[in-house]
């Protein structure tokens, strides 16, 4: 069953956060539809690099567009797409044909980032765009264009091509995209120049704050898609203990060498809501992922009510 962290606080678990090394933050929400009200925030307003969180905006479009009848879970697509990732599509024949919610259940559950630019192929990466708008981001000029998964990985192992992305405004990295689809192809990636430590953390990544993050998380609670949500549950991200505390546990986490982030959608026995998010930067080194995610269960069983 695990074992709860007695005399514990918020001050305490604050504290630990502002410990760490480079740069954090969280936010605590109690979601309604009348509004969510923030319980426990730091930093909850700085953008952070998140991940593979930004998969959660992908989700957010796509069953709002199954719940406006513009698609079904059930439409065929092939996987068309080769992409570093887990073990789920790896390697498999291009020509797959695979539903949309099987995209969508890799994408959230085993972060398959095949399965993720497939589906950002489907529905067009300035319709997933305008979810930002839609639904609130803090800073969107940092966070747009936003990039497909072989996108970010080809930018950061080919400096010549980063600095050029780096440099340009937003215009000028929507043309970049558009004319050099060859080096940013699967194919052109060079993986020894993703070697050790983080790459490109501050440019080259999905930006969001725990505040934005908590935003989507009210947005895919409000679009009220039980498919959605069972989507997010095949993974809780954390252990047991902590999960069986809540009657629904949504999650989707992002990492990569200087980054993490997680971020649950939850509900509570008594049938409260609750957006709770935090992410990790530091460019100068490796996070800690196993220490963040033991703040994170804190951060989570300070408001689970058990």
């Amino acid at each position: 069953k695990g074992f709860a962290l007695k005399g514990d606080s918020i001050e305490k678990i604050e504290a630990d956060f502002r410990a760490l090394p480079g740069s954090s933050g969280f936010i605590v929400q109690r979601l309604a539809d009348g509004g969510a009200v923030t319980l426990h925030a730091m930093n909850a307003n700085r953008q952070f690099a998140t991940g593979s969180t930004f998969k959660l905006y992908v989700l957010a479009e796509l069953a709002s567009q199954v719940a406006a009848g513009q698609r079904q879970w059930s439409d065929v697509v092939p996987l068309g797409v080769r992409n570093h990732s887990s073990a789920g599509t790896q390697n498999w024949p291009l020509d797959t044909p695979v539903t949309l919610q099987t995209l969508a259940i890799w994408m959230i559950s085993v972060s398959d980032n095949a399965a993720t630019d497939a589906l950002m192929r489907e529905l067009g990466r300035e319709t997933i765009e305008g979810k930002l708008a839609t639904i609130g981001h803090g800073a969107p000029d940092k966070a747009l264009p936003m990039l497909t998964t072989i996108e970010a990985f080809a930018l950061k192992s080919n400096p010549a091509l980063r600095q050029r992305f780096e440099k340009a405004d937003e215009a000028g990295q929507r043309e970049l995209l558009a004319s050099e689809r060859t080096a940013l192809s699967y194919g052109a990636i060079d993986m020894a120049q993703l070697g050790s430590g983080p790459v490109a953390i501050e440019s080259v990544e999905w930006f969001a704050s725990p505040e934005d993050t908590a935003l989507l998380l009210n947005n895919l609670r409000r679009i009220n898609s039980q498919t959605a949500r069972d989507v997010m549950a095949v993974n809780s991200g954390i252990g047991p203990a902590t999960a069986a505390k809540w009657r629904y546990l949504g999650y989707k986490g992002g990492s990569e060498p200087g980054v993490v982030s997680m971020s649950f959608l939850t509900q509570s026995k008594t049938g409260d809501w609750y957006a709770i998010s935090g992410s990790w930067n530091n460019p100068a080194k490796e996070v800690d992922n196993n220490a963040f995610a033991k703040l994170m269960t804190r951060l989570l069983d300070s408001v689970s009510g058990d």
